[in-house]
């Protein structure tokens, strides 16, 4: 998060930043993965560029949002992703979350409230913070996303193509 904030406060684009850090990762990990993607078939390669739209997803949300806010509300908030996933969970593998969860996701809102709260107002959300959060729903999603995938594809070959995948969205959202 503090090396985050430090690279949007130089003025990098974020999906610049995304485009570096992802390709960075993706190319470190291809002579693991090389062989992989001869044997790939087309249900994991649709699998890894879904993953990959995903954590894309995520990380311009909350890479953008940390440009707008501290490090510190950032991980705080990005840390909603626990008590949103068992909803994310619900939505794409129709398992209802249990009781409980619904008063830690209201724990969780009040911390949000209280980090966003201003003297005298009642509600109060900054742009950074409201993008973490929708960050934090992308990695809700990429937590339910990888249980489901991770039964029937090598964690090698789904790592790089998510790289993959989300390096190319960094420069394709830093060409738009």
């Amino acid at each position: 998060f503090i090396w985050s904030k430090t690279v949007t406060n130089t003025g990098m684009d974020s999906g610049v930043y995304l485009f570096l850090r992802y390709t960075l990762a993706f190319l470190l990990l291809l002579p693991f993965s090389a062989k992989k993607f001869r044997r790939m078939t087309a249900r994991q390669f649709k699998t890894g560029v879904m993953m990959g739209c995903i954590v894309f997803g995520g990380m311009i949300f909350q890479t953008c949002g940390i440009a707008l806010t501290t490090p510190s509300n950032s991980s705080f908030i990005t840390t909603a992703y626990v008590v949103i996933a068992p909803f994310t969970t619900w939505l794409l593998m129709k398992k209802k979350p249990q009781k409980h969860i619904y008063a830690a996701v209201g724990l969780c809102l009040v911390g949000i409230y209280i980090l966003n709260m201003k003297p005298g107002e009642i509600i109060s959300l900054n742009l950074g913070n409201a993008l973490t959060l929708l960050g934090a729903v992308g990695w809700a999603f990429q937590l339910t996303y990888t249980s489901v995938a991770g039964e029937y594809m090598d964690p090698i070959l789904l790592s790089a193509l998510n790289f993959g995948v989300t390096g190319l969205g960094g420069l394709l959202y830093s060409a738009v």
